[in-house]
């Protein structure tokens, strides 16, 4: 709860900044949506989140959850119990992993079966490593982390994803050649993924 009101003050600009410049999703981290949906902390976050949909939804805008923080099925659920209708997931399918909450391929299944997966962040790493529980996994670069993306992809093949695949890299460094080449990987592996 502490600096909630300068947090909400602040999504009300980005929203209103959306709608200036006719971008139509605001994407943000959340916090650590509590996975017990009977504690009164899930409780307080729905309602303050059902306000802030509310504001968007108000003026034409969709929210995105940025994945990590969460299990999937708490995201879902969060979702559903908000219930504004303009609440979607953008995953980023190396956070799941790097938090230790899902494993990717999974993950994108049940986002897409739920209805809610509209942009993907291609990122890749690992789980945190269990000899030191108290980090996050590490970033890598594609392809050569714990990411599945071929199966990754099959899943959003069958669940005819349309959204926006952005290629995302917090290493440190110039990284304009690596956007390139994995931006080949993507692009050939979404060609060549068959669904069965």
């Amino acid at each position: 709860k502490e600096g909630r009101e300068e947090k909400i003050a602040a999504y009300h600009t980005m929203i209103d900044l959306c709608v200036a410049a006719n971008i139509p999703a605001m994407h943000s981290h959340f916090g650590f949506i509590p996975e017990d949906p009977s504690s009164e902390q899930y409780k307080d976050f729905i309602e303050v989140m059902k306000d802030l949909a509310n504001y968007a939804k108000d003026k034409g805008i969709m929210i995105y959850f940025e994945t990590g923080q969460e299990t999937p099925t708490t995201l879902i659920r969060a979702i559903k119990d908000i219930g504004t209708g303009n609440m979607f997931v953008n995953c980023d399918v190396a956070n799941l992993l790097l938090y230790g909450k899902a494993n990717s391929a999974d993950a994108v299944k049940l986002f897409c079966k739920a209805g809610v997966l509209k942009e993907l962040h291609a990122k890749d790493g690992f789980y945190p490593d269990p000899s030191n529980p108290y980090e996050l996994g590490k970033e890598v670069k594609i392809p050569t982390g714990d990411v599945n993306f071929p199966a990754v992809f099959k899943q959003l093949k069958k669940y005819n994803f349309k959204g926006a695949i952005t290629i995302e890299c917090e290493m440190s460094g110039s990284n304009k050649d690596y956007a390139i080449k994995t931006q080949k990987y993507l692009r050939n592996l979404w060609r060549t993924t068959k669904v069965k």
